[in-house]
């Protein structure tokens, strides 16, 4: 019975060790979770974030669309310009020395027409650079908010399915213990029950002791009992032998 209680005890001792584990691997738990939690608002903000910068590239794009056409108004006024200023020199050229004055003024539109043109041409260029950078950039953030929506609905998944996973080693964890408390209330039964087994043992030499004694005094009854009827025996035959003497006077 020892032996059992001694095995019981070192039952009662791992599951109590296994519970206090878990319940250590469910607070790790539990803080994995938080940490998913607070990733996935970390994505929802970049995913937010991408979707508000993609609308900007775009509406920075339709300015650039709209600059590149008031360019193209410029541009075209100032090839009309150069037209009008070279019709203009051709004519002070005719008017001669009446026309030199207003030759010289033609000169200079038509220099400023053609720097126009050109300053055009050059903000033309960049606006072309900037709307294909833009198109690039509208493009990379459109796979970026893209991924950023695969890795939310990933980490969604994960995050349930954690979730899935803690609640079952919640319930583990819970039956551990559950176990872990019956088994030391079994400890204490065992030790209970080996107390009662040892009181039991002490009771029964006890009786043994006493039913060797009653054994002893039942021997020493007989003898004496023998000893009695042996005596009675005796007795008899001299009452008899008695009884035959007091005949044989009376005679």
């Amino acid at each position: 019975m020892e032996e059992i209680s001694h095995t019981i005890q070192r039952i009662s001792e791992s599951f109590s060790t296994v519970s206090d584990a878990s319940m250590r691997a469910l607070h790790s738990a539990d803080m994995g979770i938080d940490t998913l939690k607070q990733m996935n608002h970390q994505i929802h903000t970049i995913s937010s974030t991408t979707e508000e910068t993609v609308k900007r590239v775009s509406t920075l794009r339709e300015y650039s669309q709209d600059i590149e056409s008031a360019l193209a108004v410029i541009f075209e006024i100032s090839n009309q310009t150069k037209l009008l200023a070279l019709n203009a020199s051709i004519e002070a050229a005719h008017a001669g020395e009446h026309g030199a004055g207003f030759a010289v003024v033609a000169g200079e539109v038509r220099k400023l027409a053609e720097g126009t043109s050109r300053s055009t041409e050059q903000i033309g260029a960049l606006l072309h650079n900037i709307q294909h950078e833009s198109l690039r950039i509208s493009e990379a953030m459109g796979n970026s908010s893209q991924e950023v929506r695969s890795g939310t609905s990933l980490s969604e998944g994960a995050r349930t399915s954690f979730s899935n996973v803690v609640e079952m080693f919640r319930l583990v964890t819970g039956q551990i213990h559950d176990i872990s408390a019956a088994t030391e209330q079994m400890t204490a039964n065992s030790e209970e029950v080996s107390a009662t087994v040892i009181d039991i043992a002490n009771i029964a030499k006890t009786t043994s002791d006493q039913t060797l004694q009653i054994d002893e005094l039942t021997d020493q009854q007989l003898q004496i009992v023998r000893y009695l009827a042996e005596s009675a025996v005796t007795l008899r035959d001299m009452t008899h032998h008695l009884r035959e003497s007091v005949q044989q006077i009376k005679v």
